[in-house]
């Protein structure tokens, strides 16, 4: 079994090998290849959790589980081989974690965005928001990109670092609304919450504009979710209890889970995905526990070849004899 700290983790994954083999699993979902868990947690005394993420492609021969939970929250991602299940890797989550969440967002963009989309915005600065405009410049050729954050020192050096990294101008500014403003696809990668003010609100939505929303469970307004003429979510199973932005608008009765599709039936052809140009398009993810299966698995073969990790040995032995041990039977009782 093999160990992968995070920093060897992040060396190994690259975003458009992660872009290909998210959308590869995507379409694997459609055509019911997958079995996976919504993500379930245990609730432990003072105020501590413990979060689990199981999935399996059996074709891949790939199970997987990320736990996470703790305070501070700790990371964990675990693969096994699905066919004899052999422990291969255990690896540290968080840089997967962000890195298939915005790259699961460029896959939304390839499908619901205008080709011609140039032009974009990013409300945010920290690992999601970096990740996914690495990953959108992936499926756009943008021309231009404006960020904003609260904090003037991280918008602007989000602006310096992703601009030299993508040879692109990106302009910080001082309001979001200044972000959004022309932009024909926006970013939303906060942390923003049911506590906090939306991070995007549907006053800032133009026709033909596409919408990522990929941080906090609470970043947009009412108005934003309503405002958009499609909505495509990644889970419908984890949603109502996990996002406090489009949930709300479904209780309240203002559109249903029906008029909404998941992501992997717009990449699997099952649902339509843009289909016009006025049309406004939001993806909303919470992400999911087979959004981080494959690029684990990508992570655990690369580490192999290049002979990156920590080798552990055989941790855990298969059973003598195949299969779990047969309690003894009692001893017959003896005859009066």
């Amino acid at each position: 079994m093999l160990y992968l700290s995070r920093e060897e983790v992040f060396s190994l994954l690259a975003h458009d090998r992660c872009i290909e083999v998210c959308e590869e699993t995507l379409k694997l979902q459609a055509s019911g290849e997958i079995q996976e868990v919504p993500r379930f947690q245990f609730n432990l005394d003072r105020g501590a959790w413990l979060r689990f993420m199981p999935a399996m492609i059996a074709s891949k021969r790939l199970i997987g589980l990320r736990v996470y939970g703790g305070r501070p929250v700790r990371l964990m991602y675990l693969l096994w081989d699905a066919m004899d299940g052999t422990p291969l890797v255990m690896m540290e989550a968080t840089a997967i974690r962000d890195m298939r969440t915005g790259c699961v967002g460029a896959i939304g963009a390839k499908y619901l965005a205008r080709a011609e989309s140039s032009r974009l915005a990013v409300i945010g600065s920290g690992r999601v928001a970096r990740n996914a405009l690495i990953a959108h410049a992936q499926v756009r050729k943008l021309a231009h990109v404006k960020v904003f954050s609260p904090t003037k020192e991280h918008r602007e050096a989000f602006a310096r670092e992703l601009g030299k990294r993508l040879n692109l101008e990106i302009e910080p500014t001082d309001t979001p609304e200044a972000a959004v403003q022309g932009a024909d696809i926006v970013i939303t990668g906060s942390s923003v919450n049911v506590v906090s003010k939306p991070a995007f609100h549907g006053a800032w939505l133009k026709p033909g504009m596409h919408l990522s929303a990929l941080g906090g469970r609470a970043e947009l307004d009412e108005a934003a979710v309503t405002g958009a003429s499609k909505i495509v979510v990644d889970c419908k199973a984890q949603f109502p209890t996990e996002c406090r932005d489009v949930t709300p608008a479904v209780e309240k009765g203002l559109l249903t889970w029906d008029q909404m599709a998941e992501l992997h039936e717009v990449v699997g052809g099952l649902r339509p995905g843009r289909e016009g140009a006025e049309e406004i398009t939001l993806l909303r993810t919470v992400g999911t526990s087979l959004q981080d299966l494959q690029p684990a698995g990508v992570v655990y073969a690369l580490a192999k070849e290049k002979g990156i990790g920590k080798e552990m040995g055989d941790l855990f032995p298969s059973m003598p004899g195949g299969g779990p041990p047969v309690r003894p039977s009692a001893p017959p009782k003896a005859s009066k």
